[in-house]
Order: structure tokens, then sequence, then C-alpha cells
């Protein structure tokens, strides 16, 4: 195994996806949310920032989305909320909801959706 730094600066034995090109392991939220940010090309900064771009917006949206989906047996939706620096519960359940009208409402926001999707079901 190798050692790589774990959240809240603790050690973990973890494989780090880096090492082996094609492999993504994304069981714990916060390589899930790397991932889509090395994706999309959008920072973890800007992602937990208070920034209100709409690109940003979006991916954020998308994040907190995935997470629900992959997560929602481990992790409460205030917890989700906390992973990107969101305030409470309530704002990822929005989230969820946005995603789920502008996934049957918006191209754009659909074919970045299920692009995201495809690449996670790959990995």
């Amino acid at each position: 195994m190798i050692q790589s730094a774990g959240l809240n600066g603790r050690g973990a034995n973890k494989l780090n996806y880096w090492i082996l090109p094609g492999t993504i392991i994304t069981d714990h939220p916060m390589q899930l949310i790397n991932y889509i940010c090395d994706i999309t090309g959008i920072s973890y900064a800007d992602i937990t920032s208070k920034k209100r771009d709409g690109h940003i917006i979006d991916i954020r949206h998308l994040i907190i989305y995935f997470l629900h989906n992959r997560f929602k047996d481990k992790y409460c939706l205030t917890d989700i909320a906390n992973f990107v620096n969101l305030k409470s519960h309530s704002s990822a359940l929005h989230s969820i909801r946005v995603t789920n009208n502008l996934k049957q409402t918006d191209r754009d926001f659909r074919a970045l959706f299920e692009s995201i999707e495809k690449r996670l079901k790959e990995n």
C-alpha cells in the first residue's frame, strides 16, 4: 500500500489514484470531489468559495448530486453540504433539486452531467 495524506491531517493507507493511470478510487467524498474538479477544471477552492459564477454553481450542484447518490447511506445531507462549505442540509437538497431540473431542461448542463456520469461509471 502507498501511504498518502488523509483528511484532517490524518494519514491513511490509501492507494493514490495518480500512481496508476486510469484507476480512480472514489470511496471517499473528497476523492469524488477532486475527481470532478479535475474533469471540469474548476478548483476545489472555487467550489468551496462563496463565488456565484454560473459555471462554478453548476459544478457545485453536480458535486452535491453525485455525492448524495454515491454516499447517501453513509453521509447525511448536512455532511454532504459541509464538504462543499454550504450552510445547511437545505442548501444540499436545493442543489439536488436544481440538478434534476437542469438535467431535464438545459441541454448543455445535461451534456456535462452525462459526461461526468459516464466517466464515473467507467472507473
